[in-house]
């Protein structure tokens, strides 16, 4: 597949593929719809690290399918504290897509 040309439409892929895979994955049931930027991980996943880290490959692999080059930075005991909320997980995977992401940490 073919990268989206720009970066509101990476934009909304990575917000679809994140919202999609949340819903999927989550601990309880809830719509892809009703997942909004601010919910927090923790009451998603009920402190399931197992589950949350195969919503993570999830995101990861449907980002391969569209030709991003994106793996995990973080070590898996990490991911509960370091994925507070569905925007830092959307913000984390529009950064590593745009290769902005070690850009970032290289400045701090």
């Amino acid at each position: 597949m073919k990268k989206p040309y720009n970066d509101e439409q990476l934009m909304e892929l990575v917000f679809d593929i994140v919202q999609q895979a949340l819903a999927i994955y989550t601990s309880i049931d809830i719509d892809s719809f009703d997942i909004d930027p601010d919910m927090e991980i923790s009451s998603l996943y009920q402190e399931n690290l197992d589950q949350f880290e195969k919503c993570l490959f999830r995101i990861i692999d449907e980002l391969r399918n569209q030709g991003y080059e994106i793996y995990l930075d973080f070590e898996r005991e990490d991911l509960l504290t370091v994925f507070q909320t569905m925007n830092d997980v959307y913000l984390y995977f529009v950064l590593k897509a745009k290769n902005k992401f070690e850009q970032l940490l290289d400045e701090n």
